[in-house]
């Protein structure tokens, strides 16, 4: 944070030196040997003036080239052999060609987010992780080859035009996170996902998805343990959608335009904990669909077009209630639907009965009605107000 514009690095011998910070600065062009700094192992040069470097180290295990003017360069112009992680992001790179890591060959993680990237071909790194390249160009994920790569622990793509997910051949096969945050996502192939054999992690948040169809397998299923999905256009969630997914314990689906889910949708789900799936437009759900998540811990209903909750087990002519399904719920959410009056004392003292942490049942906000469905306003319970009422009311 001065106004250093050129830095001699032969002139500086710091035998002791491990770490050395020169960002914010005007530098324009780094010529870094660590002849003199046989210990340097941090160098951050980010928000400078950089367009030309030639940068070589025995020693450098972190490089920081952020914020900077860099259009291009050569293999030349960095000779790193034990360079763990690199960055390069928010720079004027177009394109990503192998040879420019020909010389950084213990590489684990390289950011490359908040480019002009169109395209990308990384060499074969057999210590590479975590590769960042969101807030790019890129439109095809043919432009995007990253194939010779061992197993990565984090892929992501977010805030880059991609329109669809198809031909995952470019790809590593031992993927453990995929994000396409923000993507413009239209279309998936239903069996994209399927070639990650190690997938566990998935955000495809903020896109324009309209099907969760999109976890389909030839033969055994996913270890997929999250998936979020909110914020997309999905309208329903039919029975085999997630059938392969066995492992999955957090599924966020929030913000989608979710009218109804197949009865039997959840019988895959044994593993699952936590199912968020509020501000839909769900009206009903079927009797039996938590009868197969024994797992589930916290479940997320708020903001739907609901008129009752199938509570499990209830026998409806002595109102007692069962207590062998759900077992391990313990936080429920339904504030914000047009549930019928006598539904909510149902559901209240259901809740009270497994103690859940539902104090917001008994709240003013938890619209009341009678059948079909209503809402509780100043002048008391409205009925016969039916489904055209409550798309409006919301």
């Amino acid at each position: 944070e001065n106004r250093i514009s050129k830095i001699i690095f032969d002139n500086i011998e710091l035998p002791n030196l491990k770490e050395l910070a020169a960002f914010n600065n005007r530098l324009k062009n780094i010529e870094f040997t660590s002849k003199n700094l046989p210990q340097i192992t941090d160098l951050d040069l980010s928000d400078n003036l950089i367009s030309t470097f030639k940068i070589e180290s025995e020693t450098l295990t972190r490089l920081v080239l952020a914020s900077n003017r860099i259009k291009s360069f050569d293999k030349s112009d960095l000779i790193l052999p034990k360079l763990e992680r690199i960055y390069f992001t928010s720079n004027l790179l177009l394109t990503f060609k192998p040879e420019m890591l020909t010389n950084i060959p213990m590489l684990e993680n390289i950011y490359l987010a908040d480019n002009f990237l169109t395209t990308v071909s990384l060499p074969p790194l057999q210590y590479m992780t975590d590769i960042y390249m969101g807030y790019n160009s890129f439109k095809n994920l043919n432009d995007i080859k990253l194939n010779s790569i061992g197993i990565v622990e984090v892929m992501n793509f977010d805030s880059n035009k991609i329109y669809k997910l198809e031909n995952p051949e470019t790809f590593p096969r031992d993927i453990q996170k995929f994000t396409c945050y923000l993507c413009s996502i239209r279309a998936i192939d239903p069996f994209f996902f399927s070639s990650f054999r190690s997938l566990r992690r998935l955000n495809l948040n903020q896109n324009f998805i309209t099907t969760a169809n999109i976890f389909k397998r030839n033969n055994g299923n996913f270890v997929l343990t999250y998936i979020e999905l909110s914020h997309n256009r999905i309208k329903r969630i039919g029975k085999n959608d997630f059938k392969h997914l066995p492992w999955l314990r957090e599924l966020e689906l929030q913000y989608n335009e979710i009218t109804t889910i197949a009865d039997g949708a959840f019988d895959s789900l044994s593993n699952l904990e936590e199912l968020i799936i509020y501000n839909n437009f769900l009206f009903n759900l079927p009797l039996n669909l938590f009868e197969s998540t024994p797992s589930l811990n916290r479940l997320w209903l708020s903001g739907n077009n609901l008129a009752y909750f199938p509570i499990p087990e209830w026998q409806k002519e002595t109102g007692e209630f069962g207590n062998n399904t759900l077992t391990k719920l313990r936080y429920f959410f339904i504030e914000r639907n047009p549930l019928q009056c006598k539904c909510i004392d149902l559901i209240s003292s259901w809740a009270k009965m497994k103690g859940l942490d539902a104090a917001d049942i008994d709240d003013k906000n938890v619209a009341k009605g009678t059948m079909p469905a209503c809402v509780v306003n100043e002048q008391g319970c409205q009925s016969d107000v039916k489904k055209d009422f409550i798309k409006d009311f919301w």
